[in-house]
């Protein structure tokens, strides 16, 4: 793909992600006002991350092994026999080896992976467990619609789907509330991945696929069986980090668990955005680079995302350091959501955002090994960090409570994320770090400014406005603006890297927008 059609792209796909992420806060908000932080909904999220934490690393692992196996059949003029089999060997054992077990043995699931619930609690979650069960189902064959539509450059339909995800969860959520409870968010959720898998399927059957169902593609099948099991391990790995700082939470105050997922789900929206999806559209284009031996368009590519997604988290570090309480008040507190329970999500909140750059670093140097066909690796440096993620929870939790375990894990990122581009460097001969380093550097430089105005500026406006949600909206509007204005001047003013890039995209697309008002 050509660097302009990547930048398209991902832009594209950041702006869905973007809508997408908005009204996936929409939805976060109707849970936070209906539901508030309980008991309850800490076996809702529980309940959820179950399946999730059991399924996920199968999920994640079929797009980096199924992309590039599904690229080499389709420019072999013989991958509609390859997709449809998958499909159903895969259908079949996401049924009999996932989605039965997890229900039937629920209780005991629950009981591992929250031992510090009370009998009730854990009664309810493994009840909620046996209806979500079911979401792994759709979701594997989302995952290979979502696969085969991005090698066929279409990102925007997958950009999409969070759409009817969070339409129905809000939906069914207000409609049944009253009547259902914290069940009525459960029934929302199943339905809610239904809609998102059955809104992909029409543009599957509408993909342009060759050869007949009746070819041959045993070869293929074997591929992925022997690619998968790594990459699968590495990536349930990968979620048993995530879910390590919810088992250590189960035995904290009520609540706990709440807090660190309201605000996981503020630090995903950059992530999302900047990292999952410029990451989406350029990992095709690595292993087609791979699969042509074009190794200096592969080390360039991935350098050039790199230096361009620090240049665009670093501020948003600062910015949730800086700004946290007043904007979990802003997204959450209403409802249920009282102000105790703000200044309970704010450190988790400050401590998850110091491991964005970390998680980047970490996420896309593991796709760009996948695309070598290197899955070893990546699955040796998560064992290494979720050993140091649960020594950090141990060291961290007496002192910071559920704030320690936002830390330890962010830390952990980082110590994955620079273990892998070591590594990684290595097998593409050298990257040249040192003008990386001065480009990040520049960007924490101009970051911490932009910090330290919009501390002073909120700080100054808040006493001075009325009060209401409306004018916190337009005061915390106000200093995102300004501080994205500081950030961006200091940047050009160091001459960093990405401010230079986005000067010139800006540009390009200010001209192209003249010429078409002109004609």
């Amino acid at each position: 793909m050509k660097e302009n059609t990547l930048a398209k792209s991902a832009i594209i796909v950041i702006a869905l992600t973007m809508a997408s992420k908005v009204l996936g806060f929409g939805r976060e908000m109707v849970v936070a006002a209906l539901f508030g932080a309980t008991a309850l909904t800490d076996a809702y999220n529980m309940a959820v991350t179950i399946p999730t934490l059991l399924y996920s690393g199968v999920a994640a692992s079929i797009s980096s092994v199924f992309i590039p196996v599904y690229d080499r059949f389709r420019k072999q003029k013989r991958d509609k026999a390859l997709v449809y089999r998958f499909i159903l060997v895969g259908f079949c054992i996401t049924v009999l080896i996932f989605a039965v077990p997890i229900g039937f043995f629920s209780r005991q699931l629950v009981n591992l992976f929250a031992v510090g619930f009370d009998d009730i609690t854990a009664g309810i979650t493994s009840g909620m467990v046996k209806i979500l069960c079911i979401i792994i189902v759709f979701r594997f064959i989302s995952s290979v619609t979502r696969a085969v539509l991005h090698v066929n450059k279409n990102f925007v339909i997958p950009g999409l789907d969070g759409f009817p995800y969070n339409i129905v969860i809000i939906g069914v959520s207000f409609a049944f509330y009253q009547k259902l409870g914290i069940y009525s968010l459960v029934w929302g959720t199943l339905f809610g991945v239904a809609a998102q898998t059955l809104f992909k399927l029409p543009w599957l059957l509408k993909t342009k696929m060759y050869g007949s169902l009746r070819d041959r593609c045993s070869d293929g099948l074997k591929d992925i069986l022997i690619m998968l099991p790594p990459v699968i391990i590495g990536s349930m790995a990968g979620q048993i980090k995530a879910v390590t700082d919810k088992i250590f939470a189960s035995t904290l105050a009520e609540g706990s668990i709440s807090y660190l997922n309201y605000s996981s789900r503020l630090v995903g929206l950059p992530q999302g955005l900047m990292v999952t999806a410029i990451i989406t559209v350029v990992y095709p284009s690595l292993v087609d680079y791979i699969n042509n031996r074009e190794f200096d368009k592969f080390r360039d590519t991935f350098i050039k995302a790199i230096n361009s997604m620090q240049f665009m988290l670093m501020p948003m570090v600062v910015g949730f350091v800086v700004l946290a309480l007043p904007i979990i008040q802003l997204v959450y507190q209403r409802g249920n959501f009282d102000s105790a329970a703000a200044m309970q999500t704010m450190a988790p909140l400050q401590f998850y955002s110091l491991g964005l750059i970390g998680i980047m670093l970490s996420s896309f140097s593991v796709k760009a090994l996948y695309a070598m066909g290197d899955t070893k690796t990546p699955l040796l440096t998560t064992f290494i960090t979720i050993t140091t993620n649960v020594v950090l929870n141990f060291i961290f939790i007496g002192s910071l409570q559920h704030g320690g375990l936002a830390l330890a894990t962010s830390l952990a990122h980082w110590l994955g994320g620079v273990l892998l581009i070591w590594l990684l460097a290595r097998k593409i001969g050298g990257i040249n770090i040192r003008p990386m380093l001065a480009d990040a550097g520049k960007s924490l430089a101009a970051s911490m400014v932009m910090g330290i105005v919009i501390y002073c500026t909120h700080t100054i406006l808040v006493p001075l406005m009325p009060s209401g949600r409306l004018w916190a909206v337009l005061i915390l509007a106000a200093v995102i603006c300004l501080g994205a204005v500081v950030y961006f001047l200091c940047a050009i003013l160091l001459k960093a890297q990405g401010a230079i890039e986005t000067k010139l995209l800006v540009k390009k697309v200010w001209q192209r927008v003249s010429s078409h008002v002109k004609n």
